[in-house]
């Protein structure tokens, strides 16, 4: 006779097996997507045609070509992923706008808790698939071909744990919207609010400070904190400086083919290692993904399954839309100078 517990542990690993199945679309169609412009550049530019032209004593590593389709690549593969995240989870938690299927959801026996932790755990191991393997693919041809060195190693770690992250940031964002609106429009206009929010915020800072001072003020760090604020941005202004405050690394650098003959004068390869200038963003925004994350949990205990497929019955959502409205009156109030 089976026990209560192995029925209950049955339901709770067949919903995880349908959220995994569930997740897999948008992640392998990211996969292609890597492999076919990425990781195929690299594999034709050891084993083409023109191969016999490399000199191959000349390069630490190369992990993006000329062959690519993209010239910052890594700069478009962030903002694929972050979408790429969010679309698997808007597919995960698709049930919730639909009375129909969340009335039978969550009747399958598995508690709102467990049922949020398989979505997030498939949607998680998808996410990660889609990049780890692909770039690991490059990283072995590199070793094979260029010898195993600490810069080729770091970038590997780098560029995988970074596009996992940025992944990840906008399965949260998408997953908070998906507890906190009704139906499919509200979602995706929610999900867009939550994503330029901030950047919206700064530029109206800024703005309105210019407005204030009667002029332009230079501010050297506006920039960068528009990048920071961006999920679909915020990997893409690290940079590095020698000693003598020349820029000797940026983000296109590591993550592109990196020769000797690119190095500054008097720079070693231990001046090229990736520092925290580097991981700092990419680990807040980690940080920052657990918090949404954990406020979509919360948030996905509470939820009422009979505002599903309604509109304007949530006060969070409300509350970001009207948020909005009010930066659309201060963009019109203080954007123009």
């Amino acid at each position: 006779m089976t026990s209560q517990k192995s029925l209950k542990n049955n339901v709770n690993f067949n919903d995880f097996k349908r959220s995994l199945l569930g997740s897999v679309l948008f992640p392998a169609i990211a996969f292609v997507v890597i492999f076919f412009f990425i990781t195929a550049g690299i594999i034709d530019f050891f084993y083409g045609p023109t191969s016999d032209l490399v000199i191959k004593s000349d390069y630490v590593y190369i992990f993006f070509t000329q062959t690519s389709m993209f010239y910052s690549a890594f700069e478009m593969l962030q903002t694929g992923m972050v979408l790429c995240g969010m679309m698997t989870a808007a597919k995960s938690f698709y049930f919730l706008l639909s009375k129909k299927q969340v009335n039978v959801y969550l009747s399958l026996g598995v508690t709102r808790t467990r049922m949020f932790f398989n979505r997030l755990g498939a949607g998680a191991i998808s996410l990660f698939t889609s990049v780890f393997v692909p770039f690991t693919v490059t990283y072995l041809i590199n070793m094979a071909e260029l010898g195993v060195t600490s810069q080729l190693r770091n970038v590997y770690l780098y560029v995988v744990f970074s596009l996992f992250v940025a992944s990840m940031v906008g399965f949260a964002i998408s997953s908070f919207a998906m507890m906190v609106t009704g139906n499919i429009f509200e979602s995706v206009l929610t999900t867009g609010i939550i994503s330029f929010l901030p950047t919206i915020g700064v530029n109206l800072f800024y703005g309105a400070r210019d407005v204030i001072l009667k002029g332009f003020v230079y501010d050297s760090h506006y920039y960068d904190n528009v990048m920071f604020l961006n999920p679909f941005t915020f990997i893409n202004n690290s940079e590095q400086r020698a000693n003598n405050d020349t820029i000797i690394l940026t983000i296109n650098r590591i993550t592109n083919s990196f020769q000797k003959t690119d190095m500054v004068d008097g720079a070693t390869l231990k001046d090229y290692a990736i520092d925290w200038d580097f991981i700092r963003p990419v680990a807040i925004w980690f940080v920052i993904a657990v918090a949404i994350t954990g406020l979509a949990l919360f948030l996905f205990n509470k939820r009422k399954a009979e505002h599903s497929n309604s509109l304007g019955k949530f006060a969070v959502s409300r509350i970001i839309n009207g948020t909005l409205a009010i930066c659309i009156v201060f963009f019109f109030c203080f954007g123009v100078v």
